[in-house]
């Protein structure tokens, strides 16, 4: 089978040169590389001008969702994988990325992400991921997952709503979709890429030197206005049930901080973050 790679790309031409060099040294090559670029400059443009890829640079802000349509609609061949553009794949990723298509109702293939700094320092061990052997799952990491080109236009791809949010939870809307469709994904530990964590630019470059702020003061209010918008889409006739069950998961993972920074230091992300989470429920918060 035939597999196109997708890279979106935004302001990251200190990175971007790796990340192709990556796919060129692949033991089976990608039938076609598929770069779109939103960068307000050219420098981009200037690293992969001599590369046999297929560039186009759209000059105006363009958010996962939109930018992955559009390769969508340039891509002819039975697989596409995305990339992020601040991973490096091992030599063997595309060809496990293929291999991972065989039997049962496979529509999608991903592999591990591993945490590296950019001297390529690990900040997480292999083992620490899904497993060491090909499993099926009903999820994939969104930086390294590929799917059948024509299930994936037959759910329209990816939802452009969540671009308004710096795409959160747009990796997710299409899994829901495939998976309630009775569609599983196939995890290969050797389809491996590595990400450079912390890298600037790119699609969430607002205070990115804090991780705890997730790049962006509205983040958390986001996360709400996204799960809000999912699982209506979803599970309307479930809508109450999986907005407590969101709200719950969120108060068990940060319950330290939900009970304490907002109110004894008044700490205004975190009240943004509450904010969000009742939004899923009432539907009274805006922006």
């Amino acid at each position: 089978m035939k597999a196109s790679v997708v890279v979106i790309t935004y302001d990251r031409s200190q990175i971007i040169g790796r990340c192709l060099d990556s796919l060129e040294r692949q033991t089976v090559k990608p039938n076609r590389i598929i770069v779109i670029d939103s960068s307000e400059n050219d420098e981009t443009e200037k690293i992969v001008r001599d590369r046999n890829i297929v560039y186009k640079h759209v000059r105006k802000r363009l958010y996962q969702p939109q930018a992955r349509n559009l390769a969508l609609e340039m891509v002819g061949d039975p697989i596409v994988a995305f990339l992020d553009d601040d991973c490096i794949c091992t030599p063997e990723w595309m060809e496990n990325i293929i291999q991972g298509y065989t039997g049962g109702r496979i529509v999608g293939v991903f592999g591990p992400i591993i945490e590296q700094t950019k001297d390529l320092h690990l900040l997480e061990e292999a083992k620490n991921y899904t497993s060491s052997k090909p499993i099926l799952r009903k999820s994939m990491y969104g930086g390294n997952m590929s799917f059948i080109t024509q299930k994936l236009k037959e759910i329209n791809g990816f939802d452009e709503f969540y671009g308004a949010y710096d795409g959160l939870m747009e990796d997710e809307d299409p899994l829901i979709a495939l998976v309630m469709q009775g569609y599983r994904f196939r995890y290969m530990p050797k389809a491996l890429v590595y990400h450079l964590k912390f890298m600037s630019g790119g699609a969430r470059s607002k205070n990115q030197a804090d991780p705890f702020y997730k790049y962006n003061p509205d983040y958390y209010r986001w996360i709400g206005l996204c799960r809000k918008h999912i699982i209506a889409k979803y599970f309307s006739k479930h809508l109450i049930p999986g907005q407590l069950l969101w709200i719950i998961y969120n108060l068990q993972t940060h319950l330290p901080d939900v009970l304490t920074l907002p109110f004894v230091r008044k700490d205004q992300i975190l009240i943004e973050y509450l904010k969000g989470l009742f939004h899923t429920i009432f539907g009274t918060y805006r922006q």
